[in-house]
Protein backbone atom coordinates (compact mmCIF):
# COMPACT_ATOMS: atom_id res chain seq x y z
CA UNK A 1 0.00 0.00 0.00
CA UNK A 2 1.26 3.34 -0.97
CA UNK A 3 1.48 6.71 1.37
CA UNK A 4 -1.91 8.02 1.22
CA UNK A 5 -2.39 11.67 0.76
CA UNK A 6 -4.01 13.24 3.97
CA UNK A 7 -1.99 15.61 6.10
CA UNK A 8 -1.43 14.64 9.16
CA UNK A 9 -1.14 11.03 8.55
CA UNK A 10 -3.33 8.62 10.62
CA UNK A 11 -1.42 6.19 13.39
CA UNK A 12 -3.29 3.55 11.90
CA UNK A 13 -5.09 2.58 8.68
CA UNK A 14 -7.31 -0.31 8.04
CA UNK A 15 -8.59 -0.70 4.07
CA UNK A 16 -11.07 -2.48 2.14
CA UNK A 17 -12.17 -2.90 -1.23
CA UNK A 18 -14.64 -0.40 -2.83
CA UNK A 19 -14.32 3.37 -4.18
CA UNK A 20 -16.25 6.32 -3.65
CA UNK A 21 -16.45 8.45 -6.53
CA UNK A 22 -17.03 11.97 -6.80
CA UNK A 23 -20.21 12.56 -8.79
CA UNK A 24 -22.63 15.36 -9.50
CA UNK A 25 -24.97 13.50 -7.17
CA UNK A 26 -22.27 13.63 -4.37
CA UNK A 27 -23.90 15.37 -1.53
CA UNK A 28 -21.64 17.27 1.22
CA UNK A 29 -23.35 17.47 4.96
CA UNK A 30 -22.41 18.95 7.69
CA UNK A 31 -22.96 19.89 11.64
CA UNK A 32 -22.26 23.68 12.53
CA UNK A 33 -18.95 23.18 13.96
CA UNK A 34 -17.78 21.86 10.56
CA UNK A 35 -19.19 23.46 8.12
CA UNK A 36 -16.73 26.31 7.01
CA UNK A 37 -14.22 22.92 6.50
CA UNK A 38 -17.35 21.54 4.15
CA UNK A 39 -17.43 24.71 2.70
CA UNK A 40 -13.72 24.50 1.94
CA UNK A 41 -14.25 20.90 0.14
CA UNK A 42 -17.18 21.90 -1.60
CA UNK A 43 -14.53 24.87 -3.74
CA UNK A 44 -11.90 21.78 -4.50
CA UNK A 45 -14.36 19.30 -5.63
CA UNK A 46 -15.90 19.73 -9.44
CA UNK A 47 -19.21 22.12 -9.47
CA UNK A 48 -22.08 21.08 -10.25
CA UNK A 49 -23.74 22.98 -13.20
CA UNK A 50 -20.95 25.29 -12.89
CA UNK A 51 -21.85 26.26 -9.45
CA UNK A 52 -20.07 25.37 -5.88
CA UNK A 53 -21.13 22.19 -4.35
CA UNK A 54 -24.07 22.86 -1.73
CA UNK A 55 -23.56 22.12 1.71
CA UNK A 56 -26.74 21.08 3.58
CA UNK A 57 -27.41 20.21 7.26
CA UNK A 58 -27.36 17.18 9.31
CA UNK A 59 -31.10 17.15 9.60
CA UNK A 60 -31.44 16.47 6.36
CA UNK A 61 -31.10 12.81 5.01
CA UNK A 62 -27.65 11.42 3.67
CA UNK A 63 -28.19 10.12 0.47
CA UNK A 64 -26.00 7.24 -0.55
CA UNK A 65 -22.48 8.00 -1.67
CA UNK A 66 -22.40 11.19 0.39
CA UNK A 67 -19.81 13.06 2.30
CA UNK A 68 -20.51 14.24 5.80
CA UNK A 69 -17.70 16.27 7.87
CA UNK A 70 -19.07 16.16 11.97
CA UNK A 71 -17.30 17.00 14.99
CA UNK A 72 -17.61 14.46 17.63
CA UNK A 73 -17.04 15.54 20.95
CA UNK A 74 -17.79 12.13 22.56
CA UNK A 75 -14.88 10.76 21.04
CA UNK A 76 -12.55 11.63 24.04
CA UNK A 77 -10.28 9.15 23.23
CA UNK A 78 -9.70 11.10 19.74
CA UNK A 79 -7.75 13.67 21.85
CA UNK A 80 -6.97 17.25 20.92
CA UNK A 81 -6.48 17.53 17.15
CA UNK A 82 -7.17 13.56 16.45
CA UNK A 83 -9.58 12.89 13.83
CA UNK A 84 -11.36 9.23 12.45
CA UNK A 85 -11.96 9.27 8.74
CA UNK A 86 -14.46 6.84 7.54
CA UNK A 87 -15.18 5.95 4.49
CA UNK A 88 -18.14 3.27 3.36
CA UNK A 89 -19.37 2.86 -0.05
Amino acid sequence: MSTPAIIPLPVAIDTASGALPITAHTALRADQASASAARLLAGWLPPVDGQPRPVSSLRSSAPAGSITLTTDAARADLRDEGYALSVTP
